[in-house]
């Protein structure tokens, strides 16, 4: 996985980078609102610039 500019365009769990050492997890839904893991709000993607970089989709963990 590599970090990107770009901001997401799918659902998924991904990590966004605000700078070097701010960093969150985050759940982008079907409609790309974006969720904090742990907070109750949200912001959507579609009217917000977003942070400056995204790592993910975060791949679902395979069945040992």
């Amino acid at each position: 996985m590599t970090w990107t500019t770009t901001p997401p365009t799918e659902p998924g769990w991904y990590w966004i980078e605000y700078n070097p050492s701010d960093r969150d997890l985050v759940e982008v839904d079907e409609d790309l609102n974006v969720w904090v893991a742990g907070e109750a709000d949200y912001w959507s993607l579609l009217t917000h610039g977003g942070p400056s970089r995204w790592l993910g989709p975060i791949p679902e963990p395979e069945e040992a």
